[in-house]
């Protein structure tokens, strides 16, 4: 018996915290009964079995902000001379900048 519960314990362990952009068939009964909320289940639990639907994961399988995923300000060119750079010499396609560089 023990050896059982390790093994599920393991499985389980390996699979937490992923969201995989779809929900359990019976999500929507759960969440009826305040499983997005209850901290009685993980919130690995939660993510796995109801992230979409509880606002944890987005239908690609990302995390949002609310399930601990990271938050996208919108882009905003840091030079003056950035609609220029992009005109005259490929800036954003050329291979020659990293794309950290890009993103300064």
């Amino acid at each position: 018996m023990q050896h059982l519960l390790a093994t599920v314990s393991l499985l389980v362990a390996g699979v937490g915290g992923q969201c995989t952009g779809s929900d359990d068939p019976a999500c929507s009964s759960w969440i009826k009964n305040g499983y997005c909320t209850n901290a009685g289940y993980s919130m690995d639990m939660r993510k796995l079995y109801c992230g979409v639907a509880c606002g944890f994961c987005n239908k690609d399988g990302t995390q949002t902000a609310a399930g601990g995923g990271s938050t996208v300000n919108d882009c905003v060119d840091a030079n003056a001379n950035c609609a220029n750079w992009i005109a005259t010499q490929n800036f954003c396609t050329r291979t020659d900048y990293s794309n950290a560089m890009k993103l300064q």
